[in-house]
């Protein structure tokens, strides 16, 4: 089967299908709390080091690759930026509404 091309926004990634990625144990991954800007919500993922290697190949993430990865945080987040010096470490972030914006 040939890998398929995925067009998504200003991004172009592989069929989740034709990715290999990690599985990763709920156990093992770290939730950073949460901050915010004017404009977005933003956490961090701290997953186990030895992945980062693996991590920083596949490049930025779909909300469907990272939930199939094993990583559980509410609908609307998004993986935004490899972070190199530990890429293990995945930067989300998530727009605020209107409402959370003005507080």
């Amino acid at each position: 089967m040939p890998t398929e091309i995925v067009k998504t926004s200003s991004k172009t990634t592989l069929d989740i299908r034709e990715r290999n990625l990690p599985r990763v144990s709920i156990n093992d991954i770290y939730y950073s709390d949460k901050y915010t800007d004017n404009n977005y919500e933003y956490r961090h993922v701290i997953c186990p080091s030895h992945l980062g290697k693996k991590l920083k190949s596949l490049g930025l993430m779909t909300e469907s690759e990272w939930r199939r990865m094993g990583i559980q945080q509410s609908v609307g987040w998004e993986h935004y930026m490899i972070h190199n010096p530990e890429p293990h470490i995945l930067p989300f972030r998530r727009k605020l509404t209107s409402a959370e914006a003005t507080k």
